[in-house]
């Protein structure tokens, strides 16, 4: 068997004063990491830790994170903390908040999410198969309002690094306005992140909109209801009443040419109506009953009507007597 040996040097990542460094080497002792830690468990049916934290060197007899003096001297080791950070995104998730929020924190160096509230986890699955996995960059991330957000954001302000500790900004989602605010969390040892918040207008106005919409819809309903009940008033009671009205006023003045257009023939739907007719008719019956009798005593001397309010008299009185009678 042919045996081949293959000499390599490995050096180390060391610190300022020359000291090798112990951990990854993006990170830096004394100051949080700068990317998420991603241990993967279960490659089959995706299980994995995310951990964040930093390393601080440790010798004798000095605070923790100062250092020996003297170069040659190695600390002890060091003091690690991390912590997991899926925690974060259900505790976003069990925040109460409008259908559409977008709650996010992602590493400000990076752009690497830490927590998100939506129902997708940060870590990118494309990624497990890497030698570093790696999170979802928050312009990637498989949320149209977040990747609209942070778009803007990169645009108005140039960068993650560039983004201001605080800042607030509304912004154009294609379906409406989009209200941006942005916060910076850091600390003494190197944080970097920023959390965001953005909340579309539709979620804000939505409700008031579409009882906008019912309102619209009810009072358009109820005005064509109400012009259709004029309508229907009008021709099935205030014109026949109208008619009678003209009719009895005529007869009043001797004038009965209202028989002859067949108006009292007609019997209207309206109860009250029908009764009307009915009940002038009958007058006008016993009216014309009246005049044939008087006709048939002769002319009297004095108070006798002109002859042309006596009628053109036989026919007229014959034809409401006649009609009187069907009725």
């Amino acid at each position: 068997m042919d045996v081949r040996t293959l000499n390599f040097t490995v050096t180390p990542p060391t610190d300022a004063y020359g000291v090798p460094l112990l951990d990854d080497p993006d990170s830096t002792v004394g100051k949080w990491t700068s990317s998420i830690h991603w241990t993967i468990v279960n490659k089959t049916i995706p299980t994995f830790q995310g951990k964040y934290g930093y390393r601080w060197q440790q010798w004798v007899g000095y605070q923790l994170g100062t250092r020996d003096p003297d170069p040659t001297v190695r600390p002890l080791g060091y003091q690690v903390m991390q912590m997991g950070i899926q925690k974060f995104s259900e505790l976003l998730r069990g925040i109460s908040t409008t259908q559409n929020t977008v709650i996010a924190i992602w590493i400000q160096s990076s752009g690497r999410l830490i927590a998100t509230n939506g129902p997708v986890e940060v870590l990118n699955l494309s990624t497990i198969n890497d030698v570093y996995p790696q999170s979802f960059d928050t312009t990637r991330y498989p949320s149209a309002y977040m990747q609209t957000a942070v778009a803007n954001i990169l645009l108005k302000y140039g960068n993650y690094s560039l983004i201001p500790a605080s800042s607030s900004d509304t912004f154009d989602s294609g379906k409406g306005k989009l209200y941006v605010e942005t916060r910076s969390i850091a600390d003494a040892y190197g944080l970097d992140w920023t959390a965001m918040i953005a909340i579309p207008d539709e979620d804000l106005l939505g409700s008031i909109q579409e009882s906008r919409k019912r309102v619209i819809i009810s009072a358009v309903v109820v005005a064509t209801a109400m012009v259709a009940f004029a309508v229907g008033t009008t021709f099935f009671i205030t014109q026949p009443l109208r008619v009678l009205t003209r009719v009895m006023d005529q007869a009043t003045n001797m004038d009965f040419s209202a028989v002859r257009s067949g108006f009292l023939k007609q019997h209207s739907r309206i109860k009250e109506l029908a009764i009307m007719q009915q009940v002038f008719a009958t007058m006008l019956k016993k009216f014309a009953e009246a005049i044939n009798n008087h006709k048939r005593l002769g002319p009297v001397a004095e108070g006798t009507p002109p002859e042309s309010a006596r009628l053109a008299d036989i026919d007229g009185s014959r034809e409401i007597s006649s009609h009187c009678s069907q009725t």
